[in-house]
């Protein structure tokens, strides 16, 4: 009787032994959730003409209430490449749209990033395949691929007035499924009393550019495609055409043209940029910006080729 009542108490503890086990790893695995994180190589082109200034970089998340996105347990955050670091000020983290992406369910978190040295960037930067890295109070880091950035500080360019941008649109065409700018509208008003020789109108950047020189008068549906309009126009070119417009606007004239957007090494989403206008009176010349400008609010995700997909194991 000892002796059963023996095998039955060693049964016992194995049973309760092995559920223990289960329970032990069913918790365990269960405090671990993949989180799909979804970032988009955009390119980001900015003038930064004041401290206040944010660059936005969103991320889409597969849950809401992670410390992915959690302001408070953010520690530091930067830009980079192979070549380049650009330390960044984390401003804020702000919750956007809810979206759907391959039939799951993503949460647009945008992080806006102050440069904390603003006034030692003299030069333009320019950083190809950037990388958007968080340091967390945790010990992770975590880094993103988000394309190619030209970032411009202190230009010192005084904004004169003297042209007047009346109309400002962009012209959209699906190129190679990718849904992006193809070309601008722009109606300029001449603010002086004198006649205004419009000669460039630049975004200055190594990835894309305006073909001024190719400029047509009058403006253009910006639902116009450019290759049924012409079936010799390509989306592409190795260099954009340099030179002077010689445009002339009279005093108190209105000029509408319709400038092409050449892309230099392949398609890229594009929707916000600035334009950087060189131009006479009489014998004196002048520059000014038109700080960068959202010719496009369309999600850039639903419409990327340059979705990159991670996967983090949350605790």
């Amino acid at each position: 009787m000892i002796r059963n009542h023996g095998q039955k108490f060693i049964v016992i503890l194995i049973i309760l032994s092995l559920i223990t086990a289960f329970i032990f790893i069913y918790l365990a695995s269960s405090k671990y959730d993949d989180v799909p994180i979804l970032s988009v190589k955009h390119e980001y082109n900015m003038v930064f003409t004041s401290k206040d200034d944010c660059l936005d970089i969103p991320l889409y998340i597969g849950r809401n209430n992670t410390f992915i996105s959690n302001y408070e347990e953010i520690e530091s955050t930067s830009i980079s490449n192979m070549n380049y670091t650009l330390i960044s000020y984390l401003e804020s983290v702000e919750m956007g749209s809810k979206i759907k992406y391959n039939n799951q369910d993503y949460y647009e978190f945008i992080f806006s990033l102050s440069l904390s040295s603003y006034d030692d960037y003299n030069e333009p930067i320019f950083l190809s395949d950037g990388l958007f890295n968080i340091n967390y109070k945790n010990g992770e880091r975590l880094s993103f691929k988000i394309g190619n950035l030209s970032l411009f500080f202190n230009t010192g360019i005084i904004n004169y007035n003297d042209l007047i941008i009346m109309k400002l649109n962009a012209v959209m065409n699906e190129v190679d499924y990718l849904e992006t700018i193809v070309g601008i509208n722009l109606s300029l008003y001449n603010n002086t009393n004198d006649d205004v020789t419009l000669n460039k109108i630049e975004i200055k950047n190594k990835y894309y550019g305006l073909d001024y020189m190719s400029f047509e008068f009058g403006l253009i549906d910006s639902r116009c495609n450019l290759k049924e309009r012409d079936s010799s126009y390509s989306y592409i070119d190795s260099l954009i055409r340099n030179g002077d417009m010689n445009l002339v606007i009279r005093k108190e004239e209105i000029k509408d043209i319709f400038i092409p957007l050449k892309y230099i090494n392949g398609i890229k989403y594009l929707n916000r940029f600035p334009l950087y206008f060189t131009y006479k009176i009489g014998e004196v010349t002048y520059n000014s910006i038109q700080d960068d400008f959202l010719f496009s609010s369309s999600k850039s995700i639903l419409n990327s080729n340059g979705i990159e997909k991670y996967v983090y194991k949350y605790n």
